[in-house]
């Protein structure tokens, strides 16, 4: 159940609770009284911020019991908490906008008896529109517990980072066509890309019609 209300032209807030089962949080492998609760404000900034109007600031949580099953059942299980926040601004110069966001996780279902474990991500990006065309750029980076995208040997946390451009041209009307290219890289000397490797570059091209 999730419930959003817009208390003014700026600000809106939404609130839920959810109980799933066999789902990445509030498995419910202990007890059917917890629970999965969601919470979110967004601003949207208001003709007064000039050429910043209609840019977007948001946040969120989401928490509950994780998805621990079998033997961990009965382990000492902690909750999953999921944070975000992030923001979409406009800006003066006409068709560019940019962003940036930033994630943390607590305590996912690991196979680890307590489940103690963290991860976070940040990202920057940049989008310019003109015409038919869009020319977009993104920077990532992340860290976790090791095990948390790969296993470390050594034990140490996974870190990673990437850069992503993309160009997209609307072609017909409906029809959105598009290439990007993305270079991953492992940033503390490990290779968990392919056969041992420390970086990944993907090319892929897209065809996208809109009903």
């Amino acid at each position: 159940m999730l419930a959003s209300y817009k208390l003014t032209e700026m600000f809106s807030v939404s609130g839920g609770i959810a109980n799933s089962y066999l789902g990445g949080v509030n498995d419910r492998p202990t007890t059917d009284s917890k629970k999965t609760y969601l919470a979110a404000v967004t601003v949207t900034l208001p003709e007064g911020a000039g050429s910043f109007k209609n840019s977007v600031i948001s946040a969120g949580y989401v928490g509950g019991q994780n998805g621990a099953a079998g033997a961990l059942a009965t382990a000492s299980v902690h909750d999953t908490r999921s944070y975000y926040v992030g923001a979409t601004l406009n800006t003066p110069l006409e068709g560019f906008t940019f962003g940036a966001a930033w994630d943390y996780r607590e305590n996912a279902a690991f196979t680890a008896a307590d489940n103690v474990n963290d991860a976070w991500a940040a990202a920057l990006y940049a989008t310019y529109t003109m015409d038919k065309w869009a020319f977009n750029v993104r920077a990532d980076y992340t860290q976790g517990t090791n095990g948390t995208y790969f296993a470390d040997p050594d034990g140490g946390r996974n870190e990673l980072g990437s850069l992503t451009g993309t160009v997209g041209y609307n072609l017909w009307e409906n029809v959105l066509t598009r290439v990007e290219v993305r270079y991953d890289r492992a940033l503390a000397g490990d290779t968990p890309f392919g056969t041992g490797q420390e970086s990944a570059l993907t090319i892929a091209l897209n065809a996208i019609y809109k009903f």
